[in-house]
């Protein structure tokens, strides 16, 4: 890694802005480590450390506009299933409404304190409490009989099973417990709680599966198992971003209530904001920055013992089962990257060298000290602000990105497609400036790297270089387009081409620039499956990219050997093979490079103290050679000029646009048989969270008859263009696709390609959120442009003034 010129601003990291309430933070941090393995130690220390967690780095773009930011908060966190068997709901909620301010009432934080309840009604979940008849009576009579409020079995809607609900606020309220009161007067919380479970189990467990009364660790164990059902949350946030000036009282709530850290404590939090992200916005254009998330109890047990296996335990086993259930508990306190930058920023700084980058988390450090009378006291003693905090530098034009989210909702509202998306690449470095996908209905995946679909012509861009690479044509060669019908090698059916297609005879250099299915096939045959496989399986197409922003696709490459006249032949007009839209960019940056693969990045480095820590980029591997790249980009320039992209030309010289570019377009017809998009999408969607036993699962089958939305075939409609401004050789490709458009037509050029040539203008500089920034004139009798200058000339060489640093795009080189 080598450092670049980073200059960090100054002030921006307010670490030590809480530091004014230093005594404070001190009493907080006195909650957030009271259980665990400390407990078990033969001579305890009474000093005790607090560590704010993760996210512990920010997330910039490439021109040090921050993106995603922790800001340090205090919230009020808790486990509801321990703490209403030891507290009371009502009476907790309305001490700390009282403590928290004017900002929070009673009522409001009783129900942020039983999590599920709707108008404090809980539902008991597992099937421990599916209760048959039987059970379901003897439940009934039992709180009947005790005269306990809260409780009611409910007939099944459906089913033979019945279901207990019961409100925990009135079932473990004082009134109830004090008409219970007896020569000890009113039960405790506690006592109380161990009372309902005890009911409970005596009358839906089995006499056989009762706990031993005498045995208190079976006893305990049964409360716990009749607990996991009656409350269903083992954590919870009951207030976010407690008011400093505040936090002394509601320290002094829980500590007059006997509140076990486990049970409630106010705790420090990162608080993860998105300065770029407009939240009143219905699409966001970064969802590539992905988010941070709680898990749930199974999910924290598996990522505690995928770390557990990694370290060696060989102490008591008593000690390393409470140690290990301790980890689970961390695991449920704090928030997990799971997805997008944020997720591929989490795992950079788990790796070596860059984990010796992650700030010195603060620290602030107390002496408690419990007199043998009276309530435990907790005295600060000293602190330390955290560290600088690392940032992540991305490739990602932040305005540009926010520009791709505008036009691709443009494509949305004029032609309806299922899918769409689109990438801004830098062609020579293989940096991403701006990727994003929108679709009909919500995905939970970023669609550039899950949604699979078949290329079409654009993919004539890699049959043609691999041609070329193996030696078995010539740009001038001619061939027979056979007239829009052609009958190959004894196909069932006649390979077609589009409406207004080329006719007679064609050079392979023609061929490709106005996309001729027929030549292209006689073209890419001469080829050897064997050795077309072999170069696109080193374009990556196949497999997985592996990028790091979450769950991924390989696209779909057929196993040799091929049919000759079905599999190689459809491959070579892109059908019987399905990419993603980062896979397939990833294959058209190499040829338009000059052959040399290099993985698509999303990373530039790490910004600390002033530098910039290059990540070591990979090596390239060469799959064509430049004189075959260069070949085909004449090909897809002459495309352009006279070609499927000749429309796109007309609109340039007609705007009086300086760009120079080459394009290839894709419209691919959808083979009879798959399902339609639309279809597809609505079904996942109302079938988010069934299962498929469930009342109104759809099936796949089902959809398969079901009329289509439209009457005419389903199309992939898409394009590559790529391009440089005047007097510069920096490139730019992007590389925009519609899926199964509705309205306004159908091809690549007229849908795709005029979204394509504004996101092209704009990474180029010359368009600023679509207002052109050249003025067209004559000079000595030839046409002229004067580029207008300003601070969006070129995204990746913006010098703006930012919160972490400005550098210069040659920096990081």
């Amino acid at each position: 890694m080598k450092p670049a010129n980073f200059r960090s601003a100054s002030g921006l990291r307010p670490a030590s802005a809480f530091l004014f309430v230093a005594v404070v933070l001190a009493m907080v941090v006195a909650k957030a480590v009271g259980y665990g393995v400390l407990e078990h130690f033969s001579q305890p220390s009474h000093a005790s450390v607090h560590e704010p967690p993760r996210p512990d780095f920010d997330i910039v773009d490439r021109g040090g506009r921050v993106m995603a930011r922790s800001v340090e908060r205090m919230d009020l966190v808790m486990s509801p299933r321990a703490m209403w068997q030891a507290h009371t709901p009502e009476r907790i909620a309305e001490r700390l409404s009282v403590a928290l301010g004017p900002q929070c009432d009673a009522k409001s934080m009783l129900a942020k304190m039983l999590p599920g309840a709707y108008g404090g009604v809980l539902r008991t979940s597992g099937t421990l409490f599916q209760l048959d008849r039987d059970q379901a009576r003897r439940v009934h009579e039992w709180y009947t009989d005790e005269d306990l409020d809260g409780f009611q079995v409910v007939a099944p809607a459906q089913g033979d099973r019945w279901e207990l609900l019961w409100e925990p606020a009135r079932a473990l309220g004082e009134e109830v417990r004090g008409r219970h009161a007896g020569e000890m007067g009113t039960p405790s919380p506690t006592t109380w709680s161990r009372f309902l479970a005890d009911g409970l189990a005596s009358n839906i467990l089995a006499a056989s599966e009762l706990a031993d009364a005498s045995d208190d660790k079976a006893m305990r164990k049964q409360r716990e198992r009749i607990w996991r059902g009656l409350m269903p949350s083992a954590d919870a946030v009951a207030f976010e971003g407690i008011d400093p000036s505040r936090v002394d009282d509601v320290i002094a709530v829980l500590d007059d209530e006997k509140v076990a850290a486990h049970q409630m404590r106010v705790d420090f939090q990162h608080a993860r904001t998105y300065p770029v992200r407009d939240v009143a916005a219905e699409q966001d254009p970064f969802e590539i920055l992905g988010e941070w998330r709680f898990v749930d109890e199974p999910r924290a047990r598996e990522m505690t013992a995928l770390r557990w296996a990694e370290t060696e335990h060989d102490g008591d086993p008593e000690q390393e089962r409470l140690a290990f259930e301790h980890e689970v508990r961390k695991t449920l306190d704090h928030v997990h990257p799971f997805c997008g930058l944020e997720l591929l920023g989490a795992h950079l700084f788990e790796e070596d060298p860059w984990r010796e980058l992650r700030p010195a988390p603060a620290h602030y450090e107390y002496e408690r000290l419990q007199p043998a009378r009276g309530a435990g006291k907790r005295y600060y003693q000293w602190d330390t602000p955290e560290g600088e905090t690392p940032a992540v530098v991305t490739t990602i034009d932040a305005r540009l990105q926010a520009f791709t989210r505008q036009v691709l909702l443009e494509v949305v509202e004029e032609h309806e497609p299922a899918v769409t998306m689109a990438i801004v690449v830098d062609v020579a470095s293989g940096e991403v400036l701006a990727v994003d996908g929108v679709s009909k209905y919500p995905s939970a995946e970023f669609l550039p790297l899950y949604h699979e679909y078949t290329p079409g012509s654009t993919f004539k861009v890699l049959v043609m270089a691999t041609a070329l690479e193996a030696g078995v044509v010539r740009p001038e060669e001619i061939f027979d387009t056979h007239d829009g019908t052609f009958w190959f090698e004894g196909r069932s059916k006649p390979i077609r081409e589009a409406e207004g297609h080329q006719t007679g005879l064609l050079s392979a250099r023609y061929g490709l620039a106005h996309s001729v299915n027929a030549i292209l096939v006689q073209i890419g045959t001469r080829v050897s499956d064997s050795f077309m496989h072999g170069k696109l399986e080193q374009l990556g197409y196949g497999t997985e990219p592996r990028v790091g922003l979450g769950r991924e696709r390989g696209g779909h490459l057929t196993a040799l050997p091929w049919k000759r006249a079905y599999t190689h032949a459809s491959v070579c007009f892109g059908h019987e093979v399905g990419v993603t839209l980062w896979q397939h960019a990833a294959g058209l940056a190499t040829v338009l490079r000059g052959g040399e693969r290099k993985p698509l990045t999303l990373v530039r480095g790490i910004g600390l103290n002033g530098e910039l820590y290059t990540l070591d980029s990979e090596p390239r591997e060469r799959v064509f050679r430049r004189e075959t790249c260069d070949q085909v980009r004449d090909m897809m320039r002459l495309g352009a000029l006279e070609g499927t992209g000749k429309d796109l030309q007309k609109a340039v010289v007609a705007s009086g646009s300086p760009i120079w570019f080459g394009s290839k377009t894709g419209t691919t017809e959808k083979e009879d048989g798959v399902v339609c998009l639309h279809l597809e999408q609505e079904r996942n969607h109302l079938n988010r969270g069934k299962r498929s036993k469930d009342k109104g699962f759809i099936s796949f089958a089902s959809i398969k008859t079901k009329a289509k939305p439209h009457s005419r075939a389903c199309y992939v409609s898409s394009i590559c263009v790529f391009g440089h401004a005047p007097e510069s050789d920096r490139e730019v490709m992007v590389y925009l696709v519609a899926d199964e458009a509705l309205k306004n037509g159908k091809y690549g050029s007229k849908i795709a390609g005029p979204a394509a040539m504004k996101l092209l203008h704009e990474a180029l500089g010359l368009t600023h959120n679509g207002v052109p920034g050249w003025i067209a004139h004559e000079r000595n009798g030839e046409a002229a442009y004067d580029h207008i200058q300003n601070q969006f000339e070129r995204p990746w060489t913006d010098r703006v003034s930012v919160v972490h640093a400005s550098w210069q795009e040659g920096d990081a080189e």
